[in-house]
């Protein structure tokens, strides 16, 4: 099936659409909401302002029109509230939100030729408060190109006018950094700082750069660098609602909801003295819905004197979707399967259906899976909160969801960076950032081992003013380094809470030192070694093809995976399916995800046919873990079992039982389960959580385990620390 669902239902609009200024309609999913703002968009060739209640439904609203969109470069603006409510004022604003609400000014205020009509998704609330003028805004961006003749002083002198604030090294946004030629930058609606180069009297060069190694990321040609921040203007001349451009159709996705949000918000903005500075949702109304401004929409808003929209949107849920609650995974795969059914005789009878799948994954799992539907289906990647079907316009979407009956949780995508990389950290803290040490702590050189650092300090260097680092070592000597050499420096972590004896500059104990190192890393190595060749002799036990079981259990968490997490999941699954015993690590802090990664690993051994011992440092731990997995495997027959110095006698003398005769599937356990009473049936995998807790005799059994079976070791501590 091609054509995207976008254009036909534009088709459909465009035939239809009716001369009357308002337009109403009941409650519609949040899908089919945002499908109706890129029809109409084309349809009509306006922009579209989508106006939610609230951030929680802004967040669905953003996400499913990203989905939708019609082209990976279609033109979409966020332009989410300043301020969270019931929270109330912060004293310091979110840099990301105000870059989003920046951006979107920036582009709706841009002068002739200006881009194409842009769907905009916003809140009631960020439309009541107060705003810089888009005019202002737009003067007092400054606008760099490569090539162009700009002078240094005067960039720097515009960007300190702007509110940035100027610091050794940029780690955030809203920070600056000058360095001889260079201007490092990082403004507020950018995912990247900026590193600026000036010749003599012209931009030389202009570029993306990752503030954690200081490295280069893309070439740009052009960049605009607005101001931190702008006064508000007075009520109803700023914001989003001053530079919409004319014509723009407005859909109120909840005018209820939208009513309620907005007199909490005035009630708040009255009480902080800010009511005067805000719109009533009244004189919003009235910006908005004035007569002849262009084709105007409103759901439950307008008199039923308004003419009803000329399609229905309605939800998914209600037609195809499978239970939500607790449904035996054979029963749930029958409803399943009638609904594709149902799907590939609409498709035969012209209706496109398209379904969203959450990861390119699921997509070719689906294709695997069921290939019959999968050749009538318009299949599409992309997270959706909900459904719709438009039955005028021949159009069913469904998400995700709506076919295997669990939502996820996927957050505000408004409130983290679009690309901002994590710092890169090993076993001594690499120091991304200035910030992150002060003059007294000791620090690590790559090259010239331990010192104490200085602070930052201004030297002379080819007749300009530098900014460098300085370290005392031994005997009082000192080393300057760039600024811009700062990852060439770790924070010193010791195992002692004795201050660290200094190294000497040009001496040889810092090398003697890394070749100590470096030969206890030769001894592990050879260790590591010995361990592999001994597994590629044994042949271990691969895991055969996922079962629509797996599949099932792995669609079921209630959360998006995250990068991370994905690639550890797809590397374990990889390691199962291999003939050869698994031995991996996954080294994560708490609440990334490490025991998603264990489970779905266990339930794909029991899958196979085989037992799984899930050996912990704690007894607390042990039964927070068999809770767990208990509660993620309540809908499949497996057994999970737990084994500690608190079992009594009987029961541990059951779950023994069941280890040695394969009724017990999963057993999570201290210690205890490395004692020779403890007899497995077919043990398949070893979870091992946080292996440097436990003793040196527990280890060499773990070595043992390594030879025989898969092991996956999970930490939150970096193993080469201990």
């Amino acid at each position: 099936m091609t054509g995207h669902p976008v254009a036909k239902l534009s088709q459909r609009l465009a035939d239809t659409i009716p001369r009357e200024h308002s337009w109403t309609a009941p409650p519609a999913p949040s899908a089919g909401l945002a499908l109706l703002a890129w029809a109409l968009r084309n349809a009509v060739g306006q922009a579209v302002l989508l106006i939610a209640d609230g951030p929680q439904s802004l967040a669905a609203l953003h996400r499913d029109a990203a989905t939708l969109a019609p082209r990976a470069d279609a033109p979409l603006l966020l332009y989410p509230p300043a301020e969270d409510l019931p929270a109330r004022r912060s004293p310091e604003p979110d840099p990301d939100v105000l870059g989003q609400r920046l951006a979107a000014l920036l582009c709706l205020a841009a002068p002739p030729p200006s881009p194409a009509p842009a769907v905009i998704a916003t809140a009631a609330q960020a439309l009541l408060e107060p705003g810089p003028d888009p005019g202002r805004l737009h003067a007092a961006t400054l606008r760099l190109r490569r090539g162009a003749e700009q002078d240094r002083d005067a960039v720097i002198a515009h960007t300190r006018a702007s509110g940035y604030r100027f610091v050794p090294a940029v780690s955030e946004k809203g920070e600056a950094a000058v360095r001889g030629g260079l201007l490092d930058i990082w403004p507020l609606t950018e995912p990247w700082p900026l590193r600026v180069e000036f010749g003599d009297t012209r931009i030389e060069s202009l570029r993306r750069f990752d503030p954690a190694p200081q490295t280069s990321v893309e070439q740009r040609d052009a960049a605009a660098v607005p101001p931190v921040a702008l006064p508000p203007a007075p009520a109803g001349a700023g914001g989003l609602a001053a530079c919409l451009p004319p014509g723009a159709v407005v859909i109120w996705c909840d005018a209820d909801a939208i009513a309620e949000h907005a007199e909490r918000f005035a009630a708040l903005a009255a009480e902080d003295g800010h009511g005067g500075t805000c719109l009533t949702l009244a004189q919003l109304r009235a910006r908005l819905e004035t007569p002849g401004s262009g084709p105007h929409i409103s759901f439950r808003l307008q008199p039923g004197s308004a003419a009803p929209l000329p399609v229905a949107l309605r939800s998914a849920a209600a037609v195809f979707s499978i239970p939500s609650g607790v449904l035996p995974p054979d029963r749930r795969e029958q409803v399943r399967r009638a609904i594709l059914d149902d799907l590939a005789a609409r498709t035969r009878r012209g209706v496109h259906v398209s379904l969203y799948l959450d990861t390119p994954g699921a997509r070719d799992r689906f294709r695997e899976t069921y290939p019959a539907a999968a050749a009538a289906l318009d299949l599409r990647v992309g997270p959706l909160s909900d459904g719709v079907v438009i039955d005028e316009a021949g159009l069913v979407i469904l998400s995700h969801g709506d076919l295997y009956g669990h939502r996820r949780e996927t957050g505000l995508l408004y409130r983290a960076p679009a690309r901002r990389a994590p710092a890169r950290r090993g076993a001594l803290e690499q120091v991304a950032d200035l910030s992150a040490i002060e003059p007294g702590d000791y620090v690590v050189h790559v090259r010239h081992g331990i010192g104490r650092y200085l602070g930052v300090h201004t030297l002379e260097h080819d007749g300009r003013p530098r900014e460098v680092l300085s370290i005392e070592y031994a005997g009082g000597a000192r080393l300057h380094i760039p600024v811009t050499h700062v990852h060439l420096l770790s924070r010193y972590v010791g195992l002692s809470r004795r201050p660290p004896a200094l190294h000497r500059l040009g001496g040889k104990r810092w090398q003697r030192e890394k070749d100590a190192a470096q030969r206890a890393v030769m001894d592990l190595a050879a260790s590591l070694l010995d361990t592999q060749a001994e597994r590629r002799v044994r042949r271990g036990m691969a895991s055969p093809p996922d079962s629509p079981w797996q599949y099932e259990f792995e669609a079921a968490f209630p959360f998006r995976e995250t990068p991370d997490q994905q690639e550890a999941l797809h590397a374990v699954k990889a390691d199962m399916a291999s003939p050869r015993p698994m031995d991996r690590l996954i080294c994560g802090d708490a609440g990334y995800g490490k025991t998603e990664v264990a489970m779905r690993a266990a339930f794909q051994a029991v899958m196979a046919g085989r037992q799984v011992a899930v050996l912990v440092p704690t007894t607390v731990l042990a039964q927070q873990h068999r809770d767990t997995f208990t509660e993620r495997m309540a809908a499949y027959p497996v057994r999970i079992e737990m084994l500690s110095r608190f079992c009594p006698p009987a029961r541990r003398r059951e779950v023994l039982a069941g280890l040695a005769d394969g009724t017990v599937d999963i057993v999570v356990g201290t210690h205890a389960l490395l004692q020779p009473s403890v007899r497995f049936r077919k043990l398949g995998l070893a979870v091992i959580d946080e292996e440097q807790r436990f003793g040196v005799l527990h280890k060499e059994q773990f070595k043992h385990l390594r030879r025989c079976v898969d092991v996956l070791t999970l930490t939150a501590t970096p193993i080469p620390r201990t």
